[in-house]
């Protein structure tokens, strides 16, 4: 009886553990089945909830930017401006282009240029053509692509802009560029019949920095002035089969050079590598090559040229280049106009934030037109270039600026010293400009300078011949366009 009843209880106690076994199994699986759904779904809204952060792409030379330029009207080229027939009579129209960055400037600044030059062809020549070609091609670029709202004026491309972007290689190349015995910034005298220069050389002489200066407000008709002896600087120079290696970014490079037309640079050039007569030409780019095209020679004769020219737009600080978009030709990057009626900060030095409004911003836009010419060794072309900038800013600013000190009589070779003076609101209120008391250039820069503005200077305008100063000034002055 004790085995059997010792039985019964063993076999009652396996069926109840083999019950427990099977509901814990089913209940293990149900938790299990209920935690995994649990975790999935909480996994999956932690995904969702996780800020996810804007994709950015870095901007770099050779992006592609949405600028569109304001409606512009044809730009009319007459012969007394451009000494050629040859320009298209309906005008150069304004251009649906692409813009892409040339460079990125320490200043904060970012330079575009299209991607192209226009289709239309500039004609150029003679005298009067070398007068006005780098005012034209800025004014031309000025009144088809700039922008009001952006607040943003274009100009044309000019040499500046090329060898301010050269590596050493390109530097050292321009530099020691030399043909017939006549290096770089070499001079030369020519004499008698082949002393013929442009009207603007003779403002603008012997400064390289010069010749990218448009001078003029408006096309003038001058021509050329002649000269018993004058002396002239080599300021032509020609690279070819030019590489990545002659800049600092293989981007800009292939932004200047892989084009399907060349371009005019709205920077004038001589050439005194002939021993008999100058050359006076303007400097072109393409196929790889920085050269020019002569439309003067120094004997009096004209000549022609053509080509394209490319615009190019400073974008302000105030501009802001997007970062969402790539930068590419189907994506370019878009840009806006920040208000700086908000109170935004700039970093100025390493030490202090400076706030900035916009009537600051306005001041610094404003005071940039003259501050070029701030210091000593001003030259008297420099000095008139100034007087003219002031001139110009008064009769159409509300800020006027007082011209004081040696204005009135400025000497060829003389050096002047530029002040300035600022208001309370920090925008330039005077210049001051003194003449220096050791001011001389080299003795040949003083008989020339001497030589074309005595009683012998001569002008030749077509089969007319105007002799001595005064019937001169007289001349230019009734013929002024």
């Amino acid at each position: 009886m004790r085995r059997r009843r010792g039985l019964f209880i063993t076999i009652i106690i396996l069926i109840i553990l083999l019950i427990i076994a099977i509901v814990g199994i089913i209940l293990w699986q149900f938790v299990l089945k209920k935690d995994n759904g649990t975790t999935a779904n909480n996994i999956q809204e932690q995904s969702t909830n996780i800020p996810q952060e804007p994709i950015t792409y870095p901007i770099q030379v050779g992006d592609y930017v949405d600028y569109t330029p304001d409606t512009a009207a044809n730009y009319l080229l007459t012969e007394d401006a451009t000494g050629s027939t040859d320009n298209s009579e309906t005008g150069v129209k304004q251009e649906d282009l692409k813009w892409r960055i040339l460079s990125i400037n320490d200043d904060g600044t970012v330079d575009i240029i299209s991607e192209e030059p226009i289709s239309t062809e500039i004609y150029l020549g003679g005298a009067v053509g070398y007068n006005n070609a780098v005012y034209l091609m800025n004014n031309i670029c000025e009144k088809q692509y700039s922008n009001e709202e952006l607040g943003v004026i274009a100009r044309s491309l000019n040499i500046k802009d090329i060898e301010d972007n050269m590596s050493e290689t390109g530097i050292e190349e321009k530099n020691s560029y030399s043909s017939n015995e006549i290096t770089y910034g070499d001079k030369r005298i020519y004499t008698a019949d082949n002393s013929y220069v442009p009207a603007i050389y003779a403002e603008l002489s012997l400064e390289v920095e010069n010749e990218s200066l448009p001078y003029y407000e408006k096309a003038t008709a001058y021509t050329a002035v002649k000269a018993e002896t004058v002396s002239l600087l080599q300021t032509f120079y020609k690279l070819e089969n030019l590489t990545e290696t002659y800049f600092e970014d293989e981007n800009l490079y292939d932004l200047l050079f892989n084009t399907l037309n060349g371009s005019w640079i709205a920077t004038r050039c001589i050439d005194c590598s002939s021993e008999n007569t100058a050359m006076f030409g303007l400097f072109s780019i393409g196929n790889y090559t920085i050269g020019a095209s002569a439309v003067y020679i120094s004997n009096g004769q004209s000549s022609s040229a053509k080509n394209y020219i490319r615009p190019i737009v400073t974008l302000g600080e105030d501009i802001e280049i997007s970062e969402e978009q790539t930068g590419t030709a189907d994506n370019p990057r878009a840009l806006t106009k920040l208000d700086l009626s908000d109170d935004m900060e700039e970093e100025y030095d390493d030490f202090s934030d400076v706030q900035i409004n916009a009537d600051e911003t306005a001041a610094r836009i404003f005071n940039a037109n003259f501050t070029p010419y701030e210091g000593e060794n001003q030259s008297a072309s420099q000095i008139r270039s100034l007087i003219s900038a002031v001139r110009s800013s008064n009769a159409n600013s509300e800020h006027q600026i007082e011209l004081q000190g040696a204005i009135s009589e400025l000497k060829a070779n003389g050096k002047y010293t530029v002040e300035l003076e600022y208001d309370a609101d920090n925008w330039i209120c005077t210049i001051i400009i003194t003449e220096q008391e050791d001011s001389s250039n080299e003795f040949e820069d003083a008989q020339r300078n001497e030589e074309l503005l005595d009683d012998q200077m001569e002008i030749q305008d077509g089969d007319e011949t105007i002799t001595g100063l005064d019937n001169i000034v007289d001349y230019y002055t009734s013929n002024q366009v």
